[in-house]
């Protein structure tokens, strides 16, 4: 008579166990949606340009720190013409420009530099044709951004940049505003 009773009884336990995790999986299953739908439209994109790929690699460091910590943020890294770099960044299509020291810069007041130190070297021929740089000496770029366009991204990894490269390497004397 026992057994009865007690089979009605575990089934229906188990019957309301079966319906509240479902519930409990879809209330999971929506949250983890919304989660990566909001990381999704939060996504940060960063476009930085050079002049030279061997600029870009003085900051490599500090971006693939930066990308580590901060997964959300997206780096366009591109090389080109200092002129051409410069129209883009005036433009607003460009986030941060890196140039060789050697260029005359012609700025406004809505953009801001600061110096770090990068290696160059001159450009060999291979006996395939390829062009090689050599790294023999150490100089300086000057890493441009436009002051006027408000970016927390931007600004982080200026501030990753700068922390590395003119607390350590260069003292505040070398900060230019």
């Amino acid at each position: 008579m026992k057994d009865l009773f007690l089979i009605p009884i575990m089934l229906a336990v188990f019957v309301f166990g079966y319906f509240v995790m479902a519930k409990i999986d879809s209330f999971i299953e929506e949250n983890r949606r919304l989660i990566h739908a909001e990381n999704r439209q939060n996504r940060a994109h960063i476009r930085i340009a050079a002049e030279s790929p061997m600029l870009l690699d003085s900051i490599a460091v500090q971006l693939t720190s930066y990308s580590r910590a901060n997964p959300f943020v997206e780096f366009f890294l591109s090389s080109g013409k200092a002129e051409r770099i410069l129209q883009k960044l005036m433009d607003g299509t460009l986030d941060i420009a890196i140039l060789a020291e050697d260029n005359n810069l012609s700025l406004n007041e809505n953009h801001s530099m600061f110096r770090i130190p990068c290696r160059t070297g001159e450009v060999l021929s291979t006996a395939l044709g390829l062009s090689v740089e050599s790294i023999d000496e150490e100089k300086w770029a000057f890493v441009v951004w436009n002051k006027s366009i408000q970016s927390k991204s931007r600004d982080r990894v200026l501030f990753a940049i700068e922390t590395e490269y003119c607390s350590l390497k260069c003292g505040y004397a070398d900060y230019l505003e």
